[in-house]
């Protein structure tokens, strides 16, 4: 898809958000925003948002296993 310009992942198992943007010479860059304090800035939609607001009512387990780099 030539229109699209930005692909957000938000994980499930901790507050963290995978911000992929694609850039003129259509190269992929990404942007990993983590924690409730931290602010995700989506430029397609110019908006911005709290990870806390993202994730408000959402209840983490802490001691879930984690696999490195998958959501």
């Amino acid at each position: 898809m030539d229109s699209l310009r930005e692909l957000v992942l938000v994980a499930q198992i901790e507050p963290r958000v995978e911000i992929y943007r694609k850039r003129p010479a259509n190269e992929w860059v990404l942007r990993d925003v983590a924690g409730l304090d931290a602010m995700c800035r989506f430029e397609s939609v110019d908006c911005e948002l709290p990870l806390k607001g993202i994730y408000d009512q959402v209840t983490f387990t802490r001691n879930e296993p984690q696999a490195p780099g998958l959501l």
